[in-house]
């Protein structure tokens, strides 16, 4: 099994949609719904790499709870972008018109402590996997719509503190030799993830 692990490293790549627009420069973000408006927060990984073939076992977020929240946490819906490399969101608009995956989860964030992770969307990368290839690294970008309740918590952005910044863990198991690989067309190159190859490798 290989595990990979990201971590939002640009100012741009995590961003929240408010009642007058779209911001990717807040110190924190609310994940949630407040009085007549709310909040929906876009989380973009750059240069994730899987293998064609590969069998998602796990994939979740993680974010940092900053200190602060309104009422009660309410569950928001986690949808992939289904797009080959997506971009950003620029505006309300933009995040609104994405292509969503089929696949989706429900997660109501916490409080109190300090990381906490989502629910398992091995089958949102899953998806994304059976429409495009990630063999050369392409970003993944997952979008949390908010919910019809009053309630949100703060997390940290990338500006708040990189290192609470949203991370992204996913593990997979190769196919086998001779296997069934997807023959999609390569995604873009970017930066390595840290991988970490049980039982052969370790650091």
């Amino acid at each position: 099994m290989t595990t990979l692990n990201y971590q939002i490293s640009n100012g741009g790549d995590d961003g929240v949609t408010y009642s007058s627009g779209y911001t990717n420069y807040w110190a924190s973000h609310r994940v949630g719904k407040y009085y007549t408006y709310g909040y929906d927060l876009a989380v973009r990984f750059r240069a994730v790499t899987i293998p064609d073939g590969a069998t998602i076992t796990a994939a979740y977020l993680s974010f940092y709870y900053k200190g602060s929240y309104s009422g009660t946490p309410r569950p928001v819906t986690i949808y992939a972008e289904l797009a080959a490399n997506p971009s950003a969101p620029t505006s309300n608009s933009d995040y609104a018109a994405k292509s969503r995956t089929t696949a989706h989860i429900s997660f109501t964030p916490t409080a109190s402590g300090t990381w906490m992770n989502t629910g398992d969307m091995s089958e949102l990368v899953t998806e994304l996997m059976d429409n495009y290839s990630f063999a050369s690294g392409s970003a993944m970008q997952f979008l949390l719509d908010k919910g019809a309740l009053d309630g949100y918590v703060e997390i940290y952005s990338y500006e708040g503190d990189a290192a609470k910044a949203p991370k992204l863990t996913i593990e997979y198991t190769e196919a086998a030799a001779g296997g069934k690989v997807n023959l999609i067309g390569p995604g873009l190159i970017g930066q390595s993830p840290l991988i970490n190859r049980s039982p052969l490798l370790s650091w």
